[in-house]
């Protein structure tokens, strides 16, 4: 009967990780509120993507709040 082995089981290698979105500066986009005197999130999470698939991610606008874009930072 030949030896167990003692090397370590093989893993499997982690899945790739989605690019991050780059949300561009706050201050190059502004307040995008339709009301900035009341401003209200759009999305909960910045650099998750927005509901409805529609390839929009949070990101921060300058009112402060979150805000839904397909348009990423250059650079």
């Amino acid at each position: 009967m030949p030896p167990l082995s003692t090397s370590p089981p093989a893993t499997m290698p982690p899945p790739p990780t989605p690019p991050m979105f780059n949300c561009p500066p706050a201050s190059l986009v502004g307040c995008t509120a339709p009301d900035p005197s009341n401003p209200q999130d759009e999305c909960p999470v910045v650099g998750e993507p927005c509901e409805g698939d529609s390839g929009e991610f949070c990101c921060p606008d300058e009112c402060p709040r979150n805000y839904c874009t397909a348009k990423e930072a250059q650079g």
